[in-house]
């Protein structure tokens, strides 16, 4: 069974900065011996879900890396997740801020954009929000009412 590596106590990295439908999400990657050893996760939202959410993708993400698995597997597996509210030209979400961070500090960045942001489709009643339309609360589809994206089913409004 593979053990993560004991962590040092103190480890030299960089920060990157990646924009997310969260907000900007801060990713640490550490290094030890010229190769990723661990990674945190901050975003401007403290608490709640994403804060918990982010800090376990770090975890799982830093145990991996300190117990052998490959970047370029960890990569392949968190790039192009998508979230209800994917950006242009950043992160489509939180794992994949990581994977960009990962490649970013390695010097592997793709010079290809993200995929596009959702897109609002005018149709006749009810317009839908495209790519990802789930509410973010409850799961359930979204729909555009009065210049904002509301979910029928628990009351979420993207505008407040």
């Amino acid at each position: 069974m593979a053990r993560p590596v004991k962590r040092p106590e103190a480890l030299e990295g960089k920060t990157v900065r990646i924009r997310s439908g969260c907000g900007n999400i801060y990713v640490t990657v550490n290094m030890l011996d010229g190769a990723p050893c661990e990674v945190f996760l901050h975003t401007a939202k403290s608490g709640g879900c994403i804060a918990a959410f982010t800090e376990a993708v770090g975890r799982l993400v830093s145990t991996a890396l300190r117990a052998g698995v490959e970047v370029d597997e960890i990569v392949e597996q968190l790039q192009n997740i998508r979230c209800p509210k994917p950006v242009l030209g950043g992160a489509l979400s939180c794992p994949d801020a990581v994977s960009k961070a990962l490649k970013m500090v390695l010097g592997k960045e793709d010079q290809k954009p993200a995929s596009p942001s959702p897109q609002v489709q005018k149709d006749p009643g009810t317009v839908k929000v495209g790519l990802n339309p789930e509410c973010p609360n409850c799961g359930a589809e979204l729909a555009f009412v009065e210049g904002c994206a509301k979910c029928p089913a628990c009351g979420y409004s993207e505008c407040g």
